[in-house]
Parts: structure tokens; sequence; C-alpha cells
């Protein structure tokens, strides 16, 4: 029932695999900060909208 969404989520992965392969360890690193900015916010976001279903 879900086939598709398995098998471009793996060729959407391997795709991503293989840039982040091409890069320098300098713009890897660039990545990495930037990946975990965007995490940092969603997790404010997060907690954000649990205090407020809280109260």
């Amino acid at each position: 029932m879900f086939n598709w969404f398995n098998s471009s989520s793996k060729q959407d992965e391997d795709a991503e695999r293989n840039r982040l392969m091409g890069l320098s360890e300098k713009e890897l690193m660039a990545e990495i900060i930037i990946k975990l900015e965007i995490i940092s916010r969603k997790c404010d976001e997060i907690g954000r909208k649990i205090v407020i279903w809280s109260n």
C-alpha cells in the first residue's frame, strides 16, 4: 500500500547521500550546522506548543 512512499524516500535518501559525499569537509560542516539550527528551531516550536496546550 505504501510502497511508493518507501521507494521515493529511498531514492531521495540515496541522492542526498551522494550529494553529501561530494562535499568538502568545510561544506559538510556548514551543512551540519544549518541542519542543527533547523532542528533547534523546530524543538523550540514544539516546546512552545506543549506549553500552550498544557495551559
